[in-house]
């Protein structure tokens, strides 16, 4: 993964926890809101994985 995208996740989940709106956050980036939403779901599922 390029470090770019790599960035770009990151500043999205980022901006995500300090309550932007995905389609704010996807114009901010210049990517789909779609694919904020993935990304957010999968962090989010990484997260708060609940232990075993």
């Amino acid at each position: 993964m390029e470090v770019i995208q790599t960035t770009k996740i990151i500043l999205a989940w980022e901006l995500f926890e300090q309550g932007l709106p995905k389609t704010h956050i996807a114009e901010r980036l210049r990517i789909n809101r779609d694919t904020v939403r993935l990304w957010v779901q999968a962090i989010a599922a990484m997260v708060f994985k609940p232990k075993v």
